[in-house]
């Protein structure tokens, strides 16, 4: 698991033939699949892997509890962040605050919007999922695959500090697969030069709070990378690194 205050959440789940009880209650909440068949209600969804098959899943916000079934194994991504109060007047003398209810979506390849970006060996395949679209306020959810070899994030870019029509400011963590088991990356946070370049393994996580942060995979293994940001999602760009 990473998060950010422990409020903004990115959790990784295995179930097996297993009930898994998740809450929505002051909070967004966004369940991706990333393998195996799951039910929610009456419906049901199904993943061989990240790398094949096209995002699945389901947001929701501030609607109780809900319990995800797991049929057979299955391979969760819990994303929360934590929901925005509004302060509605009820009469002349009175108020209350609320949170923003948005009932459970399921995740469809009609609603998601897939980018190819980059050209030679930065070029990637990039599929937002829940942005400002869905309703939900804080929460921007993609994915992106990429060859052997790749770089990504590339031109490196930021988003770390809230300039008018020029930046936003999101928190970001990217959770990491690879086609091949013994696959990895080198990802690399910084702010004013190259440093400290971090080693990435299957399902490992990394915070990105501020700063570029390109990364680039094995020559052996394809890359897969779950993105998270977390901030007002009305508006999200990208400063990009000047040289």
């Amino acid at each position: 698991m990473a998060s950010f205050s422990n409020t903004e959440v990115v959790k990784r789940i295995n179930l097996d033939n297993e009930k898994h009880k998740v809450s929505s209650d002051d909070k967004e909440l966004v369940v991706i699949l990333l393998s195996g068949t799951i039910e929610i209600g009456s419906k049901t969804v199904s993943r061989k892997n990240v790398f094949d098959d096209e995002p699945v899943g389901f947001y929701v916000a501030n609607c109780g509890l809900f319990t995800i079934k797991a049929v057979g194994k299955a391979e969760l991504c819990l994303i929360e962040s934590p929901s925005k109060n509004y302060i509605v007047a009820l009469d002349s003398l009175s108020s209350a605050n609320v949170k923003k209810r948005v009932d459970l979506q399921m995740i469809s390849t009609e609603e998601t919007t897939i980018k190819k970006v980059g050209t030679g060996n930065y070029y990637r395949e990039v599929n937002t999922i829940v942005d400002s679209k869905s309703g939900l306020e804080n929460l921007i959810v993609g994915e992106t695959k990429k060859t052997n070899g790749n770089w990504s994030s590339w031109p490196p870019h930021k988003h770390d500090h809230f300039t008018e029509n020029k930046e936003s400011k999101q928190k970001e963590i990217y959770l990491y697969k690879f086609r091949d088991d013994n696959g990895f990356g080198i990802q690399l946070v910084y702010e004013d030069e190259v440093s400290n370049p971090i080693i990435v393994k299957n399902n490992d996580e990394v915070k990105i709070e501020k700063g570029y942060h390109p990364v680039v995979c094995s020559p052996h293994s394809e890359m897969y990378y779950l993105w998270v940001l977390f901030g007002d999602n009305s508006f999200f760009k990208v400063r990009y690194e000047e040289k």
